[in-house]
């Protein structure tokens, strides 16, 4: 199993530096990633093994509740990932990357993914934008966990399918982009439950809130500490599937100065995901790069 590991480590340092998305210093967690991820585009089950023990797990939200897609993408150890993974019929899957970022324990990975099934005489190859998070513990993947856009997905030469135009989701997110925390509590479902596991300095889950009583207290608390004159997303990749809208771009937070015509600016790349149902949002998950975070002081009229 080492010499495999090894192994995949050369191919990997090879496979992120062609997809551009590996910097000079790679850190371990961006090592065992890549090295997972090039064992997946091969359907290298064996590579993969070395990489995963029986608390792993592999997730799709987006595919839960899709009948007309297959079962349900959510596994967890070795043998179940593996055996779900094989029930694909992939024989070739490429992954092209716009975009990736690390936070601690995690490396999130922004672009589209070709894969092809079936025989040599009868394939079939599909494109599915698609934002990959790798989970990392110890040299292992602890986690695989996709955001999958099913309707936008394309037979390779053919026309996507439209994208989803949610009146609710978009009220919400402008209220959020707005840092009106007032605005969005309608939105929010009585049990909803708000993650952000890359949060620092709050321990291995990051920041975790239940319940709509919960998140507003912990909101209006930050607004009340903190005055921030609004979040101002900008999102480079928008799409829904299953229910989840998955937005990925940057968090261009401001707040308040003593400096005539200026503003503080905390700007960071930032992943987050909506789970709507019935018209309220049941789940939301940032992630964001708080290594990478930039701030300082910016002209007012820049945002």
């Amino acid at each position: 199993m080492t010499d495999i590991r090894l192994a995949l480590s050369g191919l990997a340092l090879a496979f992120a530096v062609q997809a551009g998305g590996l910097a000079q210093d790679v850190t371990p967690t961006r090592q065992t990633a890549e090295a997972w991820l090039t064992a997946y585009q091969a359907q290298n089950f064996e590579a993969m093994r070395s990489l995963l023990d029986q608390n792993s797990v592999f997730i799709d939200p987006t595919s839960l509740g899709r009948e007309s897609f297959g079962n349900p993408i959510n596994w967890q150890g070795a043998d179940a990932i593996l055996a779900g993974v094989r029930s694909w019929g992939v024989t070739d899957a490429q992954y092209h990357f716009d975009r990736t970022y690390e936070s601690p324990g995690r490396v999130i990975y922004d672009g589209s993914i070709d894969v092809t099934y079936g025989a040599p005489d009868n394939q079939v190859s599909y494109n599915f934008p698609i934002i990959t998070i790798v989970t990392v513990a110890n040299g292992m993947v602890v986690e695989h966990r996709d955001y999958t856009d099913f309707e936008g997905a394309q037979s390779l030469g053919g026309e996507p399918a439209p994208l989803t135009d949610n009146s609710i989701i978009n009220a919400y997110m402008a209220a959020y982009s707005a840092a009106d925390f007032d605005a969005m509590e309608p939105f929010l479902a009585e049990d909803v439950v708000f993650s952000d596991p890359t949060a620092t300095g709050l321990g291995e889950a990051g920041l975790l809130h239940h319940g709509r009583e919960d998140i507003m207290a912990a909101l209006r608390e930050f607004d009340s500490n903190n005055n921030p004159i609004g979040l101002n997303f900008e999102w480079d990749t928008v799409f829904e599937s299953n229910d989840r809208y998955v937005y990925m771009g940057r968090v261009n937070a401001t707040y308040p100065t003593q400096q005539e015509g200026m503003v503080f600016q905390w700007s960071a790349a930032q992943t987050t995901v909506i789970h709507l149902r019935d018209g309220l949002v049941v789940e939301q998950y940032d992630f964001a790069d708080y290594e990478g975070a930039e701030q300082g002081l910016v002209p007012e009229s820049a945002n």
